[in-house]
Parts: C-alpha cells; sequence; structure tokens
C-alpha cells in the first residue's frame, strides 16, 4: 500500500515484512491527521526498522507502546544524540 515510500533494499524489507498490515495501519492514520508527507516517511522507515529488529529476536510480534522492548529500542536509538 505504501511501497512508493521505500527504494532499495527497504522497499523488498517492507513488502515481505511480516508486520506490514501494522505498517500500513499506522501510515493510514497519519495521513488521515494530515501529517507532513516527510514526517510520514521518517515514521514509516523507523517502523520497518523496528519490525526488522523484532523479526532478528525470533519473530518477536509487535507489542504496545509502553512494553519494555520499545523502551530498550528507543533508547538504543537515540543513544548519544541530542536531548531534543
Amino acid at each position: 500500500m505504501f511501497s512508493n515510500w521505500f527504494s532499495g533494499d527497504d522497499l523488498e524489507r517492507y513488502r515481505t515484512s511480516a508486520h506490514k498490515r501494522r505498517i500500513d495501519a499506522i501510515a493510514s492514520s497519519l495521513l488521515r491527521l494530515q501529517y507532513a508527507s516527510e514526517v510520514i516517511r521518517q515514521h514509516l522507515h523507523e517502523w520497518l526498522r523496528f519490525s526488522l529488529s523484532l523479526d532478528a529476536k525470533a519473530g518477536t510480534p509487535l507489542p504496545g507502546p509502553n512494553a519494555e522492548i520499545v523502551r530498550q529500542y528507543v533508547a538504543q536509538r537515540v543513544a548519544g544524540c541530542s536531548a531534543s
């Protein structure tokens, strides 16, 4: 559904992701809320990265937003970045 927002290896990863429906639902929600295209693109890519990290952990299903695995992933992604 959102294939045109990806290119190269990410496009194939998105198409074959076990979490594609969830990623599409998130993107659809952002479109309905009228988020800017660049913001939606960034969210799509981040969700793809996150889902790939879950797949690397023995196919863990997408957790709720307050799950410990989400906190760990976010902490790892922002390590060394500014607070903003």
